[in-house]
């Protein structure tokens, strides 16, 4: 049980991080009104998943 609470609390610290980080990128995101494109970002993952080189990804606006 020790270690449970243990381990608990030690993935506390990068959650609450994630977290910080994934709001701030939304603020981000709905100030400037850019974003990346679903299908372009899955393609990047699965070409670095691959250990392939792929071009860094470009934001687009995705408001009218």
């Amino acid at each position: 049980m020790a270690h449970a609470i243990e381990q608990a609390a030690t993935l506390a610290e990068p959650r609450s991080s994630f977290v910080s980080e994934a709001q701030a990128a939304r603020q981000q995101m709905l100030r400037t009104g850019k974003g990346y494109d679903a299908s372009e970002v899955h393609t990047y993952l699965k070409a670095r998943i691959a250990d392939r080189s792929h071009a860094r990804l470009k934001t687009t606006s995705w408001r009218d």
